[in-house]
């Protein structure tokens, strides 16, 4: 209810200082408003001679299509009868009129609205007033010619005044400020709003709504310009398309804003806004200035019924919400929408049909609306930034607690690493020592065993091949060095490599050794870890053959796929059960470990007088 009272209060106020200045003048009585003229389309610079073809025409004068179609520049003759010359300096007042118009009295040019040339000079917005000296004006008739320069449609003359200058002065002020130089002080203040909320949104640009916000401000900034610019960069065409098509997109951006400032998107409906602006920049760049007002009537109404749908969410979000916020936005864009409804029915003629009275007004409470706006979204930067720092001391006091527990449980830490790591070394050294140099031990005691039992002739072979099992060992160490190295070998390499070794190792044992390594790639690399542990696996294999086995027959098969190896190693030696060694074989379960550890996996088979079968599967990613 207060709020009510003091809205009628404003306008109440509002609408008694514009009267002020009427007032004032309609109480001395000396001001005349003159509604008679004559009319000739001319496109002399100099006012015609009375024997032109005048003709009679009642102001407020709007010009039709068929007028504009015979020429675009017009010449207006008023006639006024003084008895008595004035003792003082007097003015001629042209309240409206579109688009430039230039003062003459008695044939004596006074001063114009500026360029009568293309691009012309934009007055359609911006009073006119000249003074005329007491010398100028005659006792009896006195001939004010108005030359009027318009486009198709918008052309018109207001009735126009004359009295006193200093009643003019004053009214003319006023209105200058009300018609041009409250929106010329708008302007830089509402682009400096929309940059800065701009910025927020570069800088957090997850936030959109501050960026469709900053468009809204912005397109309405760009708008607001052709209530106050007088000479204009473009030709009249890009100006008019310009100004009218920013009369729709900031209704849009607003729109959209809106939504996202309620969270609730509405995707298709945004669409279908964007939709509607793009198409009427479109149409407004194909027709031309004479049907210009007729389209900009159509879709800037369209923009009031987008509007109108806004205000109908965002009061159903205020009621569903309980939001005071949302409460207040819905009255601030009601006005603007009353507003635009008063603004859009002047500018088509629908009210104030004489042009000599009434404003534009939604421009005057739209920047509040924007600064309500605009306040709320940096309200919600500073909460966030409070927010923020409160939160930091928070952390601040917490991290001093736990860097004590840190520093207390760092040494604590640094031991339990140094011992794991002496723990894994440990195994890791224990794996490599019993996997490859005590295998080849083991042979060389098995030579030097043989030794002894054979003939003697035989000693010599035997002892060769007991230098050549200390060779390996010396072998081995070398590869578990260069396996430490960042090279990788192949696939193929490191088969190869097996092959070398064991085909000699096995057929000194009269054990028959066949590998089919047809099917593997010789580009597929390993990285050292896993061509150890796989060296490692097929030497313990092999090696456990050659020792336990007592087969006759060993076979090994690799097979690669695009994304696996498939390692086979099998014989036909006496077989063992797996599950009662399961827990007793240290090399097998070393052989478990080194699998996992390389992402693979290992399946032994093998039963009493059958042989065993060893099948290695190991991932790797595509080469």
């Amino acid at each position: 209810m207060r709020l009510k009272h003091r809205l009628l209060s404003q306008h109440v106020v509002l609408l008694l200082i514009l009267l002020l200045p009427w007032a004032g003048a309609a109480g001395k009585g000396m001001v005349q408003s003159l509604f008679q003229a004559e009319f000739v389309l001319s496109d002399s610079v100099v006012p015609p001679p009375a024997s032109a073809s005048w003709r009679s025409v009642m102001l407020s004068d709007h010009w039709p299509a068929q007028r504009y179609a015979l020429g675009r520049n017009g010449w207006y003759r008023l006639v006024v009868d003084i008895p008595d010359l004035p003792d003082e300096l007097w003015g001629i007042y042209l309240r409206r009129f579109n688009m430039n118009a230039a003062i003459f009295l008695n044939g004596q040019f006074l001063g114009d609205g500026g360029s009568f040339e293309e691009p012309l000079s934009r007055n359609w917005n911006r009073p006119l007033y000249v003074t005329a000296p007491p010398s100028l004006w005659r006792v009896g008739q006195n001939v004010i010619h108005v030359r009027l320069n318009a486009y198709a449609v918008y052309g018109y003359l207001a009735p126009v005044s004359i009295g006193p200058a200093h009643i003019l002065d004053a009214e003319y002020a006023w209105q200058n400020l009300l018609q041009i130089e409250i929106s010329k002080a708008l302007f830089p203040v509402m682009v400096a709003v929309g940059l800065f909320i701009f910025g927020l949104w570069f800088r957090r640009r997850r936030d959109v709504q501050y960026l469709w916000f900053s468009l809204a401000v912005l397109t309405w900034s760009l708008f607001s310009l052709n209530m106050f610019i007088k000479e204009q960069p473009f030709s009249t065409k890009t100006w008019e398309w310009i100004a009218h098509s920013s009369v729709d997109w900031w209704v849009i951006f607003l729109g959209i804003f809106i939504y996202r400032f309620i969270k609730q998107p509405r995707p298709w409906l945004e669409r279908g806004y964007l939709l509607f602006g793009f198409s009427a920049c479109l149409v407004y760049a194909w027709v031309g200035l004479e049907t210009l007002s007729s389209a900009t009537r159509w879709f800037h109404g369209g923009s009031l019924l987008i509007g109108f749908i806004v205000l109908f969410d965002l009061l159903n979000a205020a009621r569903r919400e309980r939001s005071r916020l949302y409460a207040k936005l819905a009255i601030g864009l009601a006005l603007l929408l009353l507003l635009g409804i008063n603004d859009w029915m002047f500018q088509f003629k629908v009210i104030g049909a004489t042009g000599d009275i009434g404003l534009h007004l939604h421009h005057y409470f739209s920047p509040f609306v924007f600064m309500f706006m605009a306040w709320h979204l940096t309200g919600r930067f500073v909460t966030a930034l409070n927010e923020s720092e409160r939160l930091n001391r928070e952390l601040e006091g917490r991290v001093m607690e736990a860097q004590c527990e840190i520093e207390q449980h760092y040494q604590t830490i640094q031991e339990m690493d140094r011992q794991k790591a002496i723990l894994q070394e440990r195994g890791r050294l224990s794996r490599e020592i019993h996997d490859g140099i005590s295998g080849n031990v083991s042979n060389a005691i098995m030579m030097t065993e043989l030794i002894r039992r054979e003939t003697p002739e035989l000693n010599s072979r035997r002892f060769e091949q007991l230098c050549a099992h200390l060779d390996d060992g010396l072998g081995e160490m070398r590869n578990l060095i260069l396996t430490m190295e960042e090279d990788l070998s192949t696939v193929s390499e490191l088969v190869s490599h097996v092959n070398d070794k064991y085909a000699q190792v096995l057929a000194s044992l009269d054990i028959s050794y066949q590998a089919d390594i047809s099917l593997l790639s010789s580009q597929r690399k390993l990285s050292p870890k896993e061509s150890l542990n796989l060296l490692r696996i097929l030497q313990e294999a092999l090696n456990n053959i050659a020792k336990h086995a007592e087969a006759s027959e060993v076979s090994l098969q690799a097979v690669e796929q695009a994304t696996a190896l498939h390692f086979e190693v099998c014989d036909n030696g006496i077989g063992f059960d797996v599950s009662a060694i399961r827990q007793g074989s240290y090399g097998l379960s070393n052989m478990r470990k080194r699998s996992s550890e390389v992402g693979g996996k290992l399946v032994i088979t093998s039963a009493q007088n059958n042989g065993t079968k060893i099948l290695l599967v190991l991932s790797l990613s595509p080469s």
